[in-house]
């Protein structure tokens, strides 16, 4: 376990990342010298954790997906069969809630060198999480890259004026759609 003192310092620097972050164009306009002025550390306390801003960016991002996935419930799998609504109305919160956040760190938004795709992050994390394996998942991990990345899509990059109900509605028919073409995915879990 780490030391609560450095709990508590990444936590204050991922908060100040993410407060900049929400107030940027571009992510790359944030330097260390800015981040630590509002996380209120000094330089060398920063560069103890991080090894540039780059690298702070990653650890936030991969902390920040995480913590999407646990506050949704988990995203599990099997989720989508016992609970397609829920599941549905934990994607569309997640899309709706992190559209600005995911099109402003995404490679068409700033250096792609430097991009942070959230999307492709959560996926992944989700895969993980579900221990799904490449050639003994493909169905599975085709189902949910469609529809994680699809809403992810859809919230980003469509101005259209649906309420999260409707769009939560649409989703989970997907959804069901989905299990009922392939009632064998089901099955398997």
């Amino acid at each position: 376990m780490t030391d609560r003192r450095i709990r508590k310092t990444r936590s204050n620097i991922f908060a100040a990342l993410s407060a900049l972050l929400a107030r940027r164009e571009s992510p790359d306009s944030i330097s260390v010298t800015e981040l630590c002025e509002k996380a209120d550390i000094s330089k060398s306390t920063f560069y103890l954790h991080f090894m540039d801003i780059y690298d702070c960016r990653e650890q936030w991002a991969d902390e920040y997906t995480d913590s999407l996935i646990q506050s949704a419930g988990g995203f599990l799998y099997e989720d989508l069969f016992k609970n397609p609504k829920k599941f549905a109305e934990a994607l569309v919160d997640l899309a709706d809630t992190n559209k600005q956040l995911y099109r402003q760190l995404s490679p068409e938004h700033t250096d792609p060198k430097h991009a942070i795709n959230l999307k492709k992050r959560l996926i992944d994390k989700i895969i993980q999480k579900n221990e799904f394996k490449l050639e003994t998942h493909l169905r599975e991990i085709m189902n949910i890259t469609l529809l994680v990345g699809g809403i992810f899509d859809f919230y980003a990059y469509n101005a259209v004026p649906a309420s999260r109900r409707r769009v939560t509605d649409e989703m989970e028919n997907l959804i069901n759609a989905c299990v009922a073409a392939f009632p064998a995915a089901g099955k398997e879990i």
